[in-house]
């Protein structure tokens, strides 16, 4: 009977061990793991030739509390707005941008590299649109 008790106890201690051993492997994979891309869906409202045009889409986008952002794009300005990781958020800005009579093209974008997630976390949009334009164009 005492063979067995101490039997029993010894399976539970190695089996606690064995337990916690294989959690913390776990865990140090885990965090090695870090999301490389995220989605991102915008709307564009325009591409403009003249810099002062781009400037005054967005304030008029700002005054209908709208986050517009301004791109430059092989000597043109494109204007963004509603830059989101769900499609759902985008689109309910859609209906500002109707009531403004304002042509638009949601667009669904991909960012990858730890650096361009590390952005979209932080809200730094105007780095990420950067990003993509400047390998879009290669530079």
């Amino acid at each position: 009977m005492g063979n067995r008790r101490l039997i029993i106890t010894f399976a539970l201690i190695f089996a606690a061990v064995f337990s916690l051993f294989y959690y913390a492997l776990f865990q140090l994979f885990a965090q090695g793991s870090e999301e490389t891309s995220r989605t991102l869906y915008l709307n564009q409202v325009g591409i403009f030739e003249k810099e002062e045009n781009a400037k005054k889409m967005c304030d008029r986008l700002t005054a209908q509390k709208l986050n517009p952002y301004q791109v430059e794009k092989e000597g043109a300005f494109v204007v963004v707005t509603s830059i989101y990781d769900n499609e759902e958020a985008t689109e309910a800005e859609t209906k500002t941008l109707e009531e403004m009579e304002l042509s638009y093209l949601t667009k669904k974008i991909t960012v990858e590299g730890g650096d361009l997630v590390k952005a979209v976390d932080a809200g730094d949009y105007e780095k990420v649109l950067q990003a993509v334009e400047d390998e879009a164009s290669g530079a």
